[in-house]
């Protein structure tokens, strides 16, 4: 049984255009609808950003990048102990209290009844401690979590520094790269760029050439050339050749950013 009596969307918002102080952005209360795109064009050609909020435990700098809380995949995978159509206990609490607001809590697995309702529903966190989840009451499940289904938490607009090993976040987590000169606090809200010319970003060591496939670095926040990368972890191409380390500490080189739109397929591994 679908969700049919619930709607497809849920709290819209719009995308709006941004001015050069509004991407200065490290906002203790959300200024703009959370994971919003922005569109404009400058000096530097066409760019996109999108509203976040950092959920990483630590500041993000200029230059950072960023993806989707969970693992590679943007995913937590937990376990129900108990629950309703809103409401979800977990089996070996694994969460920090109010972390999961915003993302999308999905119905991987109906343990005693495979491929019933509830599998692949998904409702919206609207709050959680370290045991519980609730998701918005305007979309309940149709039918009640029951003990040991699969749940899967998708990260949609909380972010954390992005992870290059053992394997990279692929492109579909990278949530792009960190654009205010002076970053943004953790559990603040601020940008960043997705699609375009970033004419500051961060480079971890090895030799970049230009046109190179950029996949997320070994080393955290950072991203290098690989020019055999799998297409589900290309997040753009290098403009420049970089030679060695650009980054906080070094300085930043300029990369050409594709993500949010088309990227490519997310992988199959889930752990």
């Amino acid at each position: 049984m679908a969700q049919t009596g619930v709607p497809q969307v849920l709290h819209l918002g719009f995308m709006i255009p941004v001015g050069d102080q509004d991407l200065e952005a490290d906002d203790l209360v959300s200024k703009n609808k959370r994971g919003k795109y922005s569109f404009v064009v400058d000096d530097f050609g066409d760019r996109i950003f999108r509203y976040f909020r950092n959920r990483s435990s630590a500041s993000f700098s200029l230059g950072d990048f960023i993806s989707r809380v969970g693992d590679l995949n943007a995913l937590t995978i937990v376990s129900a102990s108990t629950g309703s159509t809103v409401r979800v206990g977990l089996l070996a609490p694994p969460l920090t209290a109010s972390q999961e607001i915003g993302n999308i809590l999905i119905v991987n697995a109906n343990n005693d009844s495979a491929g019933a309702a509830p599998e692949g529903e998904v409702g919206i966190i609207v709050s959680n401690t370290s045991g519980y989840i609730n998701v918005d009451s305007a979309r309940p499940f149709t039918t009640a979590i029951a003990a040991s289904d699969i749940l899967w938490i998708e990260g949609t607009f909380n972010t954390e520094f992005s992870v290059g090993l053992p394997t990279p976040d692929t492109a579909f987590t990278v949530y792009g790269c960190v654009v205010a000169q002076l970053g943004v606090t953790d559990d603040q809200f601020g940008w960043s760029q997705v699609w375009g010319r970033v004419p500051q970003a961060n480079y971890s060591s090895g030799a970049v050439t230009v046109g190179t496939p950029l996949v997320i670095a070994s080393t955290t926040a950072e991203c290098t050339g690989q020019a055999s990368a799998s297409l589900l972890n290309i997040i753009g191409w290098a403009p420049v050749s970089v030679t060695g380390a650009l980054n906080t500490a070094t300085g930043k080189a300029m990369a050409f950013l594709q993500l949010g739109f088309g990227t490519g397929p997310r992988s199959t591994q889930t752990t």
